[in-house]
């Protein structure tokens, strides 16, 4: 028989802390961000975008929202509440960029491609259960 809590339940001090998804992992070069849940334990996820929408709350309710608005939104409540940390990010120059959530706001905006994979992957409940499972074996 399925076990619900074997399925759904999360690590929630991994919600809050993060899990590091890694891009790139060669030999010279690694690329990874350390994110918190979209959601869940991470409450100030939703406490910070609900405090950003709200004086859009009529337009977004009514449809009638500036896409570009609430894109900008988004990815400030992700800079500040969901990416904890990064490693080897760069400019488009090359150069790298120290995170700071100014940064990370600014990654978001100018990658929407990215903040799509971010927001999914900061949303995917698998990615705080295998943190639960690793150290149940001692992993």
């Amino acid at each position: 028989p399925m076990n619900l809590y074997d399925t759904f339940a999360t690590n929630t001090q991994a919600e809050k802390d993060g899990f590091e998804l890694v891009l790139s992992d060669g030999p010279d070069f690694r690329l990874a961000f350390v994110l918190a849940r979209a959601g869940g334990s991470n409450t100030k996820f939703a406490t910070r975008l609900q405090a950003l929408m709200k004086p859009h709350r009529f337009a977004h309710e009514k449809g009638t929202m500036d896409t570009g608005k609430a894109e900008a939104i988004l990815a400030q409540v992700i800079a500040e509440t969901v990416i904890v940390d990064w490693q080897g990010v760069m400019d488009k120059k090359g150069k790298p960029v120290k995170f700071s959530v100014e940064a990370a706001a600014k990654l978001m905006i100018d990658l929407p491609e990215l903040r799509s994979v971010i927001y999914e992957e900061a949303q995917r409940i698998s990615n705080f259960q295998a943190m639960e499972r690793e150290e149940a074996s001692g992993n």
